[in-house]
């Protein structure tokens, strides 16, 4: 069974969605530039967008803006939640680590499990890929 074309099933709901000027016309010069293999794409992202607020109609100017502000604003809040998230999960990740490490030594050595390795290896990673803990 093939699997499903997701930029198809994408590109089909998403489909007369309003977008904005400033995003169809990014869209629209972002195709025409291709990033070098050595380049940074934040740069890259950074050269269109000034093409990009340079074609803009005046009017168009302040909502644009208002756009740009909101994305970075969201961005920003994402980067903190997930820096937070990071540093909750510290302990846990060396925990784990530690316990594979176990794990590995008594398989390299044919060493039978301590009891509970498994175990706590499954909670660990449940509880860092948001499972049950």
């Amino acid at each position: 069974m093939a699997a499903p074309d997701v930029n198809a099933e994408f590109n089909e709901i998403t489909e007369g969605l309003c977008q904005s000027e400033w995003r169809a016309l990014f869209e629209s010069v972002e195709d025409e530039h291709v990033p070098s293999p050595d380049g940074n794409g934040t740069d890259l992202g950074v050269e269109i967008g000034r093409i990009v607020f340079n074609l803009l109609p005046e009017p168009v100017i302040g909502p644009a803006l208002d756009e740009l502000f909101r994305t970075y604003w969201a961005a920003l809040v994402n980067d903190r939640v997930e820096l937070e998230r990071w540093e909750s999960e510290r302990q846990p990740r060396a925990e784990l680590t530690a316990l594979l490490a176990a794990r590995r030594e008594c398989r390299r050595y044919g060493d039978p499990y301590p009891d509970g390795l498994l175990d706590d290896i499954a909670r660990l990673t449940d509880e860092l890929h948001g499972g049950a803990a």
